[in-house]
C-alpha cells in the first residue's frame, strides 16, 4: 500500500464537512471534538506539552509540535489543514517512489507580492520578523544568508503542509522550534493571554495600515504571531536543505477570503 509508511497529520480546530477518507490521514486536534469524520483522531494534552498554552498563537503549529513530541512517527510524515491539502487529497502516491528522485514534497503557491519580506512588513509587525533574524544569527548563522535571500524573494511555502522523511521532519522541527522558542523566552511569552495583551499594547504597529480586503486588520488575527513566523521560517529552512522538491499543488476545501482564488490552486472538491 502506498501510505504504509506514511502519516498526514490534518489540523483542525472545528468539525467540517469535505475531509479525505484514506486512513494515512489523521485528525489532530486539541478540542473536544465532536464528528463523525472517520479518521483516527490525536487528541493534544497541554499538560503534557506547554507550548499548546499558546494554540492560537502558533495555530496548527502548536499541535504539531505536540505531533513531534509525542506521536510515534513513520518513514515519512505529512501535514495538512482541515481545508487545505495536497492534490492528491485520497488518492495518495507511492512515497517510496518520489522520494527516490526527491527529498520533499512541498506546495505551489502565488505569492502575489513582490517579495515574502515586502508582504509581512505589510501585514504584519516587522519587529517581529527583525527579532527573528537576529536570533537566527546568532544560533543559526548558516541560514541567515538563505533568511535574507527568502525574504527578498517571492519563493514561498506557506500553510505549514509538506511531507518529509522522518528524519528531514525532526532537522525541521528542531529548527523552527528552537528559533521560536528563544522567540518566545525574549518576548516574555508563556501564553496566548500574553501575546494578546502585547499585540493590544502596539496595535499601532500590527493593525494600523494593514490590507483591508483580508483579516490582517483584526487584533485576535494579528496574535497569531508565531504561526506566521513559522511559514517564513519554514520557506527558509526547506530553502536552505531541500535540494530537489516535489512540487504540487494545494486545493482548498473551504474558501474564506476571496483573495484565496488567486494565490491557491483552488479547487471545488
Amino acid at each position: 500500500m502506498a501510505f504504509k509508511d506514511l502519516d498526514i497529520f490534518v489540523f483542525a480546530h472545528r468539525d467540517f464537512e469535505v475531509y479525505p477518507e484514506n486512513p494515512a490521514y489523521k485528525l489532530v486536534t486539541m478540542d473536544e471534538f465532536d464528528t463523525s469524520i472517520p479518521l483516527e483522531i490525536v487528541k493534544c494534552d497541554a499538560s503534557e506539552d506547554p507550548l499548546l498554552l499558546m494554540e492560537h498563537g502558533y495555530s496548527e503549529g502548536a499541535r504539531l509540535h505536540y505531533v513531534w513530541k509525542h506521536v510515534p512517527l513513520k518513514r515519512y510524515v505529512g501535514t495538512s489543514h482541515y481545508r487545505r491539502y495536497f492534490d492528491f487529497f485520497d488518492d495518495i502516491p507511492d512515497m517510496d517512489v518520489i522520494f527516490k528522485d526527491h527529498d520533499a514534497i512541498l506546495p505551489n503557491f502565488n505569492l502575489g507580492w513582490s517579495s515574502v519580506g515586502f508582504q509581512y512588513a505589510s501585514c504584519h509587525c516587522w519587529d517581529d520578523m527583525e527579532l527573528v533574524r537576529k536570533i537566527i544569527s546568532e544560533l543559526h548563522p548558516e541560514y541567515i544568508e538563505t533568511f535574507s535571500a527568502v525574504l527578498s524573494g517571492q519563493k514561498f511555502y506557506p500553510c505549514n503542509i509538506f511531507i518529509l522523511t522522518r528524519e528531514m521532519f525532526d532537522k525541521y522541527c528542531s529548527f523552527v522550534y528552537g528559533v521560536l522558542g528563544e522567540y518566545d523566552i525574549r518576548m516574555g511569552f508563556k501564553s496566548d493571554e500574553d501575546i494578546l495583551t502585547h499585540v493590544k499594547a502596539n496595535a499601532e504597529k500590527y493593525v494600523s495600515l494593514k490590507p483591508s480586503w483580508s483579516q490582517n486588520g483584526r487584533i485576535d488575527y494579528q496574535a497569531r504571531i508565531q504561526a506566521f513566523l513559522m511559514e517564513r521560517l519554514s520557506t527558509v529552512f526547506f530553502c536552505y536543505n531541500i535540494k530537489n522538491p516535489y512540487m504540487l499543488n494545494m486545493i482548498l476545501t473551504e474558501v474564506h477570503e476571496g483573495y484565496e482564488f488567486e494565490y491557491y490552486n483552488y479547487k471545488n472538491m
